[in-house]
């Protein structure tokens, strides 16, 4: 009895071992790692290699490459999924004998997005749910909304975006990504080109600031405003005080601002730009060159003030303008430090390419600059002249006539008597 226990018990652990599959498993920060070799659950039975690229804020990039026991239904897939803070690009490759190495997958980060007009709700959050406050526009090929919620041991996450559509049809894989199996639901619906949520850019740029030669901000790239869909890069020489200031600063800013070129002139202060945009999350921007002065008079006018320490000032001359300024400026400046409020104040002349772009707002690491700007036609310094000379006849005409009609009346009475 004992021998025939021994043999059914032989037989046993040959049937296991018949249908048991051995895999290196193995994470690593890194394309490639190595490690033991573990028995395989029943129902995982192929040894995958899985590649998981991952971009957070657009800047910050982890790759991680695992293999381990997996499922059939994971094996030769690949796909990418977007939130407003994470892409995230995965490809998987299987065998299926003992030990065996799947061949590399291959991660391509340099896939070019072409965006669509489909648009799926959209928000990050280390929590359990997250609430989609605004909508996000998908590429091409993530034509799929996704809700991803994860628990593991370094505790909740939830995503909401676009993905492939082979992301959703095997959505299970995402219990992969990171080597040790995790708490997954993920969720899909098909994208749409109408929503009720306002559309955010999800433009990522640096934050960069140099005041002549010093740099005094420099930060990583940090999610842009809502309506903010390009990097910009403004380049400024102010003139103010027999004193020179040479500005460059690089921040989010929006497409409207990006053909400010030109100057802001009063005879106290004078004000010289040039901008440059793009529109890929964290791009460089061309630098912008700054025009030489241009000071020879143009035949226009425009009234003039400046008050340093307020938002009004009083107009007080008429200056002339120079070169391409053939619009009349006021702009109101106010700059907030902590609880400081500054302000000042300018009426001056200024080019076109200045006043369409509109107002101005610059952010600091400490301080933040809002410069609103009004424009109007300046006036030809001709027509002004005639209209003094006109004025000045009149009074001439007006101040002859009144003796003459006072002559007249006295003949009249003598004449009567």
């Amino acid at each position: 009895m004992k021998v025939a226990f021994e043999v059914i018990g032989f037989l046993s652990a040959l049937v296991v071992s018949a249908h048991s599959l051995s895999c290196i498993t193995c994470v690593q920060k890194a394309s490639n790692c190595d490690g033991p070799a573990q028995t395989c659950p029943s129902q995982e039975d192929v040894c995958m290699s899985m590649m998981v690229w991952t971009e957070q804020d657009r800047y910050h990039v982890e790759i991680i490459f695992t293999r381990q026991c997996g499922s059939p239904r994971y094996c030769a897939q690949s796909g990418t999924l977007t939130s407003p803070s994470y892409k995230i690009q995965f490809v998987t490759s299987c065998c299926n004998t003992n030990s065996c190495i799947p061949a590399n997958p291959l991660i391509r980060p340099d896939i070019s997005i072409i965006p669509s007009s489909l648009l799926c709700p959209a928000c990050d959050a280390n929590a359990t749910t997250c609430t989609a406050q605004y909508a996000m526009r998908c590429a091409e090929e993530e034509p799929q909304c996704f809700t991803f919620s994860e628990t593991s041991a370094n505790g909740p996450k939830t995503m909401m975006g676009c993905s492939t559509e082979s992301f959703c049809a095997n959505s299970g894989v995402a219990q992969y990504f990171k080597g040790t199996k995790s708490v997954v639901t993920i969720s899909c619906t098909r994208a749409g080109s109408a929503t009720v949520l306002p559309l955010h850019y999800l433009q990522y740029c640096q934050k960069f600031l140099q005041v002549d030669s010093k740099i005094i901000t420099h930060r990583e790239p940090a999610l842009c405003s809502l309506d903010q869909d390009v990097c910009l890069k403004e380049n400024s020489h102010i003139l103010y005080g027999g004193k020179k200031s040479l500005q460059e600063i690089v921040q989010c800013g929006k497409s409207s601002e990006c053909g400010r070129r030109g100057t802001i002139s009063h005879p106290e202060k004078r004000i010289t730009l040039n901008t440059t945009c793009c529109d890929k999350s964290v791009c460089f921007p061309n630098k912008p060159l700054l025009t030489e002065e241009i000071t020879v008079k143009n035949g226009l006018t425009c009234e003039s003030c400046f008050s340093p320490n307020t938002t009004r000032c009083l107009v007080n001359k008429t200056m002339q303008c120079a070169g391409n300024e053939t619009r009349c400026i006021r702009y109101t400046e106010t700059v907030t430090q902590g609880q400081s409020i500054s302000y000042e104040t300018l009426q001056g002349c200024s080019t076109e390419e200045i006043c369409i772009s509109g107002d101005r707002s610059l952010n600091y690491t400490t301080k933040q600059l809002e410069m609103n700007i009004t424009c109007w036609t300046a006036r030809s310094s001709i027509a002004s002249s005639a209209n003094c000379v006109s004025s000045i006849r009149a009074l001439h005409i007006q101040q002859l006539s009144v003796p003459t009609i006072f002559v007249s009346s006295l003949l009249t009475v003598i004449v009567s008597r």
